[in-house]
């Protein structure tokens, strides 16, 4: 693996950011080899994913290990000290609590389910426009 980090890290932009999901078995070796490879200074985050819904052992099976339900995923900038280099992700947006629509819309009898909630539009810009199947103009807009 050591060799296909070092061709990935000549391989990215100035800007590019690699991404490595692994399980548990494998991604504390993993990040001090990146971490040779990329330098620890272009560590950006360590993110846990919930792979899974289940835990805990299996139900009748001889194996009695606990269950993998988690997996990781290393980030790393080329090269953070570039001023051309990789700056921040997308900033984070709060959650909105979605239990009060739920119940606003179940009282007046609506189906909540497959409902997107749109809390704000912002300002479009008209990029372009295509033809739908039956010849029907739809306008692609950029937000």
């Amino acid at each position: 693996m050591k060799e296909r980090f070092e061709i990935l890290r000549r391989l990215l932009r100035t800007d590019g950011v690699f991404f490595c999901q692994l399980n548990e078995d494998k991604a504390a070796y993993c990040k001090v080899l990146i971490d040779e490879i990329f330098s620890r200074n272009n560590f950006i985050s360590h993110v846990s994913v919930k792979m899974k819904q289940i835990a805990g052992t299996s139900g009748g099976s001889e194996d009695k290990r606990l269950k993998k339900n988690i997996e990781y995923i290393l980030i790393y900038a080329r090269d953070k000290d570039n001023l051309l280099s990789f700056q921040k992700f997308n900033d984070v947006y709060n959650e909105e609590n979605l239990f009060y629509i739920i119940d606003e819309m179940e009282s007046e009898e609506k189906s909540w389910k497959y409902t997107n909630i749109l809390l704000s539009i912002g300002d479009f810009v008209e990029e372009k426009i295509v033809l739908d199947g039956s010849g029907g103009k739809i306008k692609i807009l950029n937000g």
